[in-house]
């Protein structure tokens, strides 16, 4: 018997909608798929999925929540930041299309 696993929820924060309303329209549909993608997986396979490069900010915590902050690539050299919460639900705080100022924010 298989059991299945929840597949994740993604909820954006406000700036995270701002912030997809501005990228340029490349960005912008790198990070839509990224999106689908994220949504069509569990956490298991957002861990092994290895175009999103998924991964811990060790040490990097969210300002809203004090939570650990993840991130995962949208597009070539872009992130969003995001904070991963129990029942496999991924808040997105930022879109940022470029790689070393997403860690600044």
């Amino acid at each position: 018997m298989t059991v299945a696993r929840p597949t994740i929820t993604v909820h954006l924060r406000p700036q995270a909608e701002a912030d997809l309303v501005g990228l340029e329209r490349e960005n912008k549909r790198a990070a839509l798929k990224a999106l689908r993608i994220i949504t069509s997986l569990d956490l298991v396979g957002l861990s092994r999925y290895a175009g999103l490069n998924w991964e811990k900010l060790e040490g990097l915590t969210d300002q809203a929540t004090g939570k650990q902050l993840w991130s995962f690539r949208f597009g070539a050299g872009a992130r969003a930041l995001c904070v991963l919460e129990a029942n496999s639900v991924i808040i997105v705080a930022t879109f940022e299309p470029d790689h070393s100022k997403a860690y600044r924010r």
